[in-house]
């Protein structure tokens, strides 16, 4: 997330450079598409926070069969309740869909933890109703 002070107008100026001051962060006069979707006070000066990440990262890109392996996809963008993981094994073909732990109060991160039962080469791509978001190459060893 980064944080702005959002100042809804040029008169009000002088107190969101108070607030920059303090906290070294920039000012935002106005809308602007970074935080037309945000939902707070337009009319009073304050500290923002605008999503602006979204990635998925694996534990290793070499796995040992048998042992734990986690996937994370963080989105502060959109909130991931509707993510899967699609573990597909590119040497045999083979492939199953992985449903995430999530934390219902604060939904921007999706947590998989993936047991592989055989070694192989694995694409594990994070998808949703769209379609494909986000993968990662895995090589599982013994």
């Amino acid at each position: 997330m980064q944080r702005v002070v959002y100042c809804p107008s040029a008169d009000e100026v002088p107190s969101a450079e108070k607030i920059a001051a303090e906290y070294g962060i920039p000012i935002v006069i106005g809308t602007c598409p970074a935080i037309d979707d945000i939902d707070f006070d337009k009319a009073k000066t304050q500290i923002l926070l605008i999503p602006t990440d979204q990635f998925f990262t694996v534990t290793s890109v070499v796995a040992r069969m048998g042992m734990p392996f986690s996937a994370t996809y963080v989105d502060e963008i959109t909130p991931v309740t509707g993510v899967w993981l699609d573990i597909s094994n590119k040497t045999t073909g083979i492939s199953w869909r992985q449903d995430p732990e999530i934390n219902p109060t604060h939904p921007i991160s999706a947590y998989f933890k993936i047991a592989f039962k055989a070694t192989g080469e694995y694409r594990l791509s994070v998808l949703d109703n769209d379609g494909l978001i986000a993968y990662e190459d895995v090589s599982v060893v013994l």
